[in-house]
């Protein structure tokens, strides 16, 4: 059990952040923090291959006219 000082002051609650990057850009910054060894990263790295091949393949909805 921990026993707090009540006499000290909490901290301010500081909320986590981050920046919400597209798929290339973390392809682009794993490749460059990984090693061949990191078997993690591999996988990670082939999942984004892969989304990246289906996204290709798949038209693009806004690059379809409508018919009026």
């Amino acid at each position: 059990m921990v026993v707090r000082d009540v006499k000290a002051p909490k901290k301010p609650y500081n909320a986590p952040s981050f920046d919400v990057i597209d798929i290339n850009a973390a392809k682009e910054q794993l490749e460059a923090k990984t090693t061949p060894e990191d078997s993690s990263a591999q996988q990670m790295l082939s999942l984004i291959d892969k989304q990246l091949k289906e996204k290709q393949s798949k038209p693009n909805p806004t690059s379809i006219n409508p018919v009026p």
